[in-house]
């Protein structure tokens, strides 16, 4: 998996794979899940971006 960047005001966040990925259960029924997830805030509030 790659590494993620955010940049905000200028500064670089990097994200690992380790550090968003998440390995559910044990053994041959282990399962790796993303830890990002899909928001979509509708108005007045949204959209966000």
């Amino acid at each position: 998996m790659p590494t993620v960047s955010f940049t905000i005001v200028d500064k670089v966040f990097d994200l690992y794979p380790e550090e968003y990925i998440f390995k559910v259960g044990e053994g041959p029924q282990a399962q790796c899940v993303s830890g990002f997830t899909a928001l979509d805030v509708p108005p007045p509030r949204g959209p966000l971006w």
